[in-house]
This record gives structure tokens, sequence and C-alpha cells, in this order.
């Protein structure tokens, strides 16, 4: 069970690490490739503001769940790649957004 008294800013944000993380899964990328791919593979649904992505990245690469280093090729770019830890995060992840969207829905009236 979740803590119940979870806000919607903190909602936000765990869905938010749960598309970063997901759109790392494949390879190593950089920002723009990150906010490129969530606004892609989402058609759309879902894109990162200028300024919002960075501190998202920071905050998984104090959590462990995600490292970075600077790229050697071209123009210097800072490169994400995941840990180890973050497959089993993310499916817990997952399942509590899970359980609060189907919340949500059925607050506003509409059956998940």
């Amino acid at each position: 069970m979740i803590d119940r008294t979870l806000d919607a800013r903190s909602f936000g944000r765990r869905v938010h690490e749960a598309l970063v993380l997901s759109a790392l899964d494949s390879e190593a990328k950089h920002g723009y490739g990150i906010a490129r791919d969530v606004q892609t593979d989402s058609d759309g649904l879902f894109a990162f503001r200028f300024g919002t992505l960075y501190p998202i990245l920071r905050r998984l690469e104090q959590s462990g769940l995600v490292r970075s280093e600077w790229s050697g090729e071209g123009r210097p770019r800072r490169v994400y790649t995941l840990t180890s830890p973050r497959r089993r995060h993310l499916r817990a992840e997952a399942r509590i957004i899970r359980e609060l969207a189907a919340g949500l829905l059925r607050q506003v009236g509409t059956d998940p």
C-alpha cells in the first residue's frame, strides 16, 4: 500500500522520474535525447519544459539510479546511463503510479 497523503507535486515527480528512467532503458543519452524520446514515445502527451529535466536527472543521480559522465565526442555533453537498481525501482514506481491514477479516476467519478 502507498502513502495516502501523497500530494499532486509528489505524484508529478514520480511520473517524471519514471519517464526519464524508461527513456534511458535502452541506451545512455544526453538530456536533449531523453526529452526528445519521452515526447516522441508518448506521442506528445509528455514533454519536459526547459529547466525541468536536469533537476530530475540530478535527483536520480543523487539517489543512485542514474550516473553521468561527460561525452568525449564533439561538443562536450553530459551523458546519462542507468545503474543496476533502476529496473526494480521502475517496476515499484509503476505500481504506485497505477494505484494513484486509479484512485484519482475513482475520485473524479471515472472508473479505471
